[in-house]
C-alpha cells in the first residue's frame, strides 16, 4: 500500500469518528435536554433550579470527555452563567417561571409548562454551543462567551422548535399508552 493510499484510508477512518462523535454528542444533548424539561416541571421553586444547573453540568463533563477535554466544574458554571447572562431574558424567564409556582395550582401549571420549555431550549443551546467549541479544537480555558453569544442566540431558537417536539412526542407516548 503506497503512502497515499495509506492517507486516504487513514483520513476516511477519521470522518467516521468524527461522525460517530457527532451522533454521540447529539444523544449526550437531546437526553440531557429532556431531563432538563422534567426538571422544569417540578413544582417547588428552587429545586427546580439546582436539577437544571446539575443537568447542564453533567451534560458538559460528558461532552468534554467525548471530545477529550479536561472538564473543569468551575469553569462550566461560569461559562453556562455568562451564556445565560449576557442577555438577560432568559435567566429572568427561568427565574420568573420559577417563582411563579409559588401560587398554587395555576401558577405551578404555568410554571412547569413554560420553566420546561426554556430549560430545555437553553441546554439544548449550551449543549450545541460547547460541541461546536469542542470540534474547533476549543477547551474550557479557551471558551469565550462573548464570541459565543450570537451562536447560543441561534441555538436558543432552534432548542425551542426542538424543545416543543420532544414535549409533542413525549405528550403522544403518554396519550398512547393511557
Amino acid at each position: 500500500m503506497t503512502q497515499v493510499e495509506e492517507n486516504v484510508i487513514e483520513q476516511e477512518n477519521l470522518e467516521v469518528n468524527n461522525k460517530e462523535r457527532a451522533l454521540k454528542a447529539n444523544d449526550i444533548i437531546k437526553n440531557h435536554m429532556l431531563v432538563a424539561m422534567g426538571f422544569g416541571t417540578v413544582p417547588v421553586p428552587i429545586v427546580d433550579l439546582v436539577g437544571l444547573t446539575t443537568t447542564q453540568l453533567n451534560m458538559l463533563r460528558k461532552l468534554s470527555n467525548l471530545y477529550g477535554n479536561d472538564f473543569s466544574e468551575e469553569i462550566a458554571k461560569k461559562a453556562i452563567l455568562s451564556l445565560l447572562g449576557g442577555g438577560l431574558a432568559v435567566p429572568a424567564a427561568v427565574g420568573l417561571a420559577s417563582l411563579v409556582k409559588i401560587i398554587p395550582v395555576i401558577g405551578q401549571t404555568a410554571g412547569a409548562v413554560s420553566l420546561g420549555a426554556t430549560s430545555a431550549a437553553t441546554t439544548y443551546a449550551v449543549g450545541r454551543v460547547f460541541v461546536k467549541h469542542f470540534e474547533s479544537g476549543g477547551d474550557f480555558l479557551s471558551f469565550n462567551s462573548k464570541k459565543a453569544k450570537e451562536s447560543f442566540d441561534e441555538e436558543l431558537e432552534t432548542g425551542k422548535d426542538v424543545a416543543k417536539e420532544a414535549a409533542a412526542k413525549t405528550t403522544r407516548k403518554t396519550s398512547t399508552k393511557a
